[in-house]
């Protein structure tokens, strides 16, 4: 067999073990990165936070805790910045989802509004359902108090 093919033969195998590794997250881990994720995005911290503290201070409290086995265990969890800025995302179109189908279901809704200017003093119309603000016409009257 030339070397050609015996180098192409033994990538494939490298290759082939390599895809092994990869498998399917356990349910736990899935769910521990969703917790995990939903807290990041809830305290609006950068997603690298995850990996970079996270992730490392999590093993090191179970592994001083309960041992180097369950804290090897975590390592199962993926918490790298791509699947938590993902996990948020998707959240963020599930959540947002979910409101428009209540709404489009619901016959009657609360509608929350208010007036704010920006720093152009352009007057904008803030609707608290929608999370979204609306230019208004005309620039709003500068307020000059006096003591």
């Amino acid at each position: 067999m030339p070397i050609l093919f015996q180098r192409r033969a033994e990538n494939l195998k490298i290759q082939s073990a390599n895809l092994k590794k990869f498998k399917t997250i356990p349910q736990k881990a899935l769910r521990a990165s969703l917790e995990v994720s939903y807290l990041i995005g809830k305290t609006m911290k950068p997603h690298t936070i995850g990996e970079s503290l996270i992730y490392p201070a999590a093993t090191k409290m179970t592994s001083i805790m309960h041992g180097d086995k369950y804290g090897n265990e975590l390592k199962t969890i993926p918490l790298s910045r791509d699947i938590g800025s993902r996990r948020i995302s998707e959240m963020s179109q599930n959540i947002e989802s979910e409101v428009i189908k209540r709404i489009q279901n619901s016959s009657v809704f609360p509608l929350q509004l208010d007036e704010t200017t920006n720093i152009t003093k352009m007057s904008q119309l803030i609707t608290e359902t929608f999370l979204c603000c609306k230019s208004l016409e005309g620039k709003q009257q500068e307020k000059k108090y006096s003591k």
